[in-house]
């Protein structure tokens, strides 16, 4: 039999290498790009061929995989204090498990919680992940909201979201996603919320979000709101 693969199966096998190169985002490492050169492997038949293609692109997929994390864990490097309106605030930071939570000490106030009481303000994930604990309109270094209701509730944890985010070395930029908890939703509300929470992005891309009626909240709140970032490799 004719060991030469026939034109549709090399066009075929072409298509699938070129895909899954393009997915690897040049991480492929020369064992795997070596492994990707099918030429030297001659089928005897064009189902053979077929499975060539086939194996070829799930070499290069499960070799993305493999990569990517490793990558995208040098992407967040914590600092080591961040400024919320003027006040320096540390910023402690505890690996665990190739994560790594991230907590702005004394945001409400020295000594406001119970050392027993769990409080993080934010967890990096080993894939560059950044969970945002659900936060408040606390004035900063206080246990007590800002005055004003709910635009000025949301104003305020907008500054604390985004300090999070700088203390975990990322940015508002990298939000991707937001849960917004409203205290009795109703049309008023909502758009006192939602106005304050527009005017802060200035013009950025607003990541996606979602907006629920609740009960009652800590500390009294109108709004609480927990967010999700994404920070790829630089």
């Amino acid at each position: 039999q004719n060991s030469s693969p026939p034109n549709s199966a090399t066009t075929m096998i072409a298509a699938v290498i070129k895909r899954s190169q393009a997915c690897c985002h040049r991480l492929l490492p020369r064992a795997v790009s070596r492994a990707l050169a099918v030429s030297a492997v001659r089928p005897a038949s064009v189902r053979g061929w077929r499975l060539a293609a086939v194996g070829a692109g799930l070499v290069a997929a499960a070799s993305a995989r493999s990569i990517l994390p490793a990558a995208q864990a040098k992407a967040l490097t914590p600092k080591s204090s961040v400024k919320i309106d003027g006040q320096t605030y540390k910023v402690k930071t505890v690996p665990s498990n190739g994560n790594t939570y991230v907590t702005i000490e004394d945001i409400f106030g020295e000594g406001a919680f119970d050392p027993c009481i769990p409080f993080c303000s934010a967890c990096i994930t080993k894939d560059g992940h950044v969970f945002i604990s659900g936060t408040i309109g606390i004035e900063p270094g206080q246990p007590k909201l800002v005055q004003g209701g709910v635009g000025e509730e949301t104003r305020a944890i907008m500054t604390l979201i985004e300090a999070t985010l700088e203390a975990c070395g990322g940015g508002l930029e990298d939000l991707t996603n937001v849960n917004v908890f409203l205290k009795n939703n109703d049309s008023a509300r909502y758009h006192s919320m939602n106005r304050a929470y527009v005017e802060y992005f200035k013009g950025k891309p607003l990541p996606a979000r979602i907006t629920v009626g609740c009960g009652s909240l800590a500390l009294g709140a109108n709004v609480e709101v927990q967010a999700t970032a994404y920070c790829c490799p630089k």
